[in-house]
């Protein structure tokens, strides 16, 4: 069997997530890469090629849990999502908690 040359492309990939509270989504991609930029555990590397990979507004419901998404907003909350409003048009508190 006659010997190939091949070439061969490896990549990996990792993620980082922040937890950001913020008025809009934009506010918090904007502090969550300052947060990412003074991570002393992250190198200039990693860093350079970090890229969002999802921003999605999050509440804990009465048992604690996380719920993800726009799913549970009625449509004046989503709308104040879309338009970037500020959190306490669409009844959050400053945790991102949603208020009962």
């Amino acid at each position: 069997m006659k010997i190939k040359t091949y070439e061969i492309e490896i990549s990996s990939k990792t993620s980082r997530t922040y937890y950001i509270d913020a008025e809009s989504a934009d506010e918090a991609i904007e502090r969550a890469f300052y947060e990412l930029d003074h991570d002393w555990e992250i190198s200039t590397a990693w860093k350079d090629g970090a890229e969002i990979e999802s921003c999605e507004p999050y509440f804990l419901d009465e048992n604690g849990r996380k719920v993800m998404g726009t799913s549970h907003m009625d449509d004046d909350q989503f709308g104040a999502y879309i338009r970037g409003e500020e959190a306490d048009t669409m009844d959050y508190d400053g945790m991102g908690n949603h208020k009962r």
